[in-house]
């Protein structure tokens, strides 16, 4: 699809300032996963009047939001202001655009994950899922200031110190910092398995000790073991389907072993 940029560049000064403001957005992140870019460009676009909008589609024969996300994503520009993102990269199961570089950017492209797996959690909700399968394991719980620590004592037992973390791809940073005892890791799942694939790929260069790592899936309300034993059968009954999930972790390990693909560009 070819686009007329002179005449955008002309007549056309709330799509340029569009563009100038995603140019900024992008510049500030450098890497951006295809929702993030989607849902930047909804918000910017939703900002020009209505038929401004539609004379603008109506010139360029399509939806507004598409044309600027091609335009950032292809060689096909709506303007010499656009954003550049063309390369694609497949990063645990998820798509990003980067800029043209020499280099992989790598700590660009897990913050870009980071902020992607953030934006679709509901925190609180995830923090009552937890709360409600400790106390029906008769625990006493406490939210602590930072909002994604618990705290959870029951008589006769450890106390657990639970760590409710976005996404498994940075427990083996929050692994490196954990000291005491009861420390409990809690992830939600994800819209894809590699970023447990990944975990698990790696789990051998983390001092995971005596630390438990659990699995909850906030949509459904229930939580599962990735990795460690508790000897409180309350805790173990409360699990959804450990054995899957632990089945689960043997399959991966067994399966890397043979060189599954984590992702490329294009």
């Amino acid at each position: 699809m070819k686009y007329a940029c002179g005449d955008l560049m002309g007549n056309n000064d709330e799509l340029i300032e569009t563009l100038k403001r995603l140019l900024r957005y992008i510049n500030a992140y450098k890497v951006l996963s295809e929702e993030e870019l989607r849902l930047k460009i909804a918000e910017e676009v939703s900002r020009i009047e209505e038929g401004s909008r539609k004379e603008m589609e109506d010139k360029f024969g399509g939806s507004l939001e598409e044309l600027i996300f091609e335009s950032i994503t292809t060689h096909e520009k709506l303007s010499i202001f656009s954003p550049d993102l063309h390369v694609k990269i497949n990063y645990l199961g998820e798509i990003f655009y980067c800029p043209p570089s020499h280099t992989y950017m790598e700590a660009e492209i897990a913050d870009a994950y980071l902020r992607l797996v953030e934006m679709r959690i509901d925190f609180d909700r995830f923090r009552s899922v937890i709360i409600d399968f400790l106390q029906k394991a008769g625990y006493r719980t406490e939210v602590l200031d930072e909002k994604d620590r618990i705290l959870a004592e029951k008589e006769g037992f450890k106390t657990l110190n639970l760590h409710l973390l976005p996404t498994i791809n940075i427990a083996g940073e929050r692994l490196e910092e954990l000291e005491g005892e009861g420390n409990v890791i809690v992830v939600p799942t994800e819209k894809t398995p590699w970023a447990f694939v990944n975990f698990i790929r790696r789990m051998d260069e983390y001092p995971i000790n005596d630390t438990m790592i659990w699995v909850a899936n906030i949509e459904k309300g229930t939580v599962d073991p990735l990795i460690g034993d508790t000897t409180d059968d309350k805790i173990n009954s409360g699990f959804d389907n450990p054995r899957r999930a632990r089945k689960a972790v043997q399959i991966w390990r067994a399966s890397l072993h043979g060189g599954m693909p984590f992702g490329g560009m294009s």
